[in-house]
């Protein structure tokens, strides 16, 4: 049997304004943006072949990532947010790739809330905290109050596929 699932694969499509916080907010509005993510109707098999196709772009925010951590650490400058994006699971095995405002990064564990919407994964809501290990880290992005970016790798790659 060929199964149809709905995939979100998070993707800055476009920004909405949400709230104003700024980094190292102890509140879980974490940023003054969040992302908005299209659904794509895969089965098993274009799953796994968009996620073999990922592949190199994950690799490169991987490589970049050190640097966009580092900003981070020495303060962005005033309207620029920094968002992680990593893949979270439920209870069912049923996984989405969320992105995540950050508010720490300590001892190889970024935390933060997740801020998108969540169409598949059940027990997880918009806004929850949420930490994960670096070497989970699927992308990055730093946001810039003019609508630029920096990083997205990932994010870019899986627009250029509509």
């Amino acid at each position: 049997m060929n199964n149809t699932f709905l995939v979100t694969i998070a993707v800055f499509f476009a920004l909405i304004p949400v709230s104003q916080a700024a980094k190292n907010n102890t509140s879980n509005q974490a940023a003054p943006t969040r992302p908005v993510d299209r659904g794509m109707y895969l089965n098993n098999q274009q799953i796994k072949k968009i996620y073999s196709s990922m592949k190199p772009y994950i690799k490169k925010a991987r490589a970049s990532y050190p640097e966009a951590k580092k900003k981070w650490e020495q303060a962005l400058p005033k309207g620029q947010y920094f968002f992680v994006v990593t893949r979270i699971r439920d209870q069912h095995g049923v996984e989405e790739q969320v992105f995540i405002s950050v508010n720490e990064i300590k001892h190889g564990i970024i935390k933060g809330y997740i801020f998108n919407k969540l169409n598949n994964v059940s027990g997880y809501e918009f806004k929850q905290a949420y930490s994960f290990p670096e070497s989970e880290l699927i992308d990055w992005v730093i946001t810039k109050p003019n609508g630029e970016q920096e990083g997205n790798f990932v994010g870019k790659y899986l627009s250029s596929l509509r």
